[in-house]
């Protein structure tokens, strides 16, 4: 773990500040990222620190990124690597191209509809 213990090095505050739906969308492609590039429960650990003590809505955001962006890619979740060896040993080998490329057609738009949910939501409560 050792992204968890760079975490305060990685200066991620700035990239997770801000309020409005620009910065809504900024945190949660952030997320989208960190959970395809070290793993979901990893880019979750490595965010909630940087939210500090009031958090509010962009937990909500991070949660949503780190949730839904391992559907994007293979690597995203551990979930996903362990779906691809299961195919590839029941002999319906997958290559991980074609998760991608399905994962992208069906997730991003159900990222993108959770994501103006989440605003929506946000709005009326605040």
């Amino acid at each position: 773990m050792l992204a968890i213990a760079a975490a305060p090095d990685l200066h991620l505050d700035g990239m997770l500040d801000g309020a409005g739906p620009g910065s809504a969308a900024r945190i949660v492609t952030a997320a989208v990222f960190g959970a395809n590039a070290l793993n979901n429960l990893p880019a979750l650990l490595v965010a909630v620190p940087v939210l500090e003590a009031n958090p509010g809505s962009r937990l909500w955001l991070v949660l949503l990124g780190v949730n839904v962006g391992p559907v994007l890619a293979a690597t995203g979740s551990l979930a996903g690597l362990l779906w691809l060896d299961t195919t590839r040993r029941l002999a319906v080998p997958v290559h991980p191209r074609t998760y991608t490329n399905v994962g992208v057609r069906v997730g991003l738009p159900a990222l993108l509809a959770a994501f103006v949910v989440l605003l929506a939501t946000n709005a009326l409560i605040h």
